[in-house]
């Protein structure tokens, strides 16, 4: 069974990064977004971002749909 994926925004400090830690204990592929790089070890992908950024918004829904879009520029 493949794991399911969750993206947490404000996922380096207090309750996003207890969030994060939560689900991946859970046995979730977590997905950390914040503006500030966590202090400790990421338990899962991280990518610094700020959200209130519409540039950095777009760079980062860009990076992490790549995937899921890749397969349907082949059709």
């Amino acid at each position: 069974m493949q794991k399911r994926t969750v993206v947490v925004t404000g996922a380096s400090k207090g309750i996003g990064w207890m969030t994060c830690q939560r689900l991946a204990h859970a046995g979730y592929h977590v997905i950390g977004i914040a503006r500030t790089e966590p202090e400790e070890a990421f338990p899962g992908e991280f990518f610094s971002c700020d959200m209130s950024s519409e540039e950095d918004t777009d760079r980062i829904l860009a990076r992490l749909l790549a995937p899921y879009l890749a397969p349907l520029n082949k059709i």
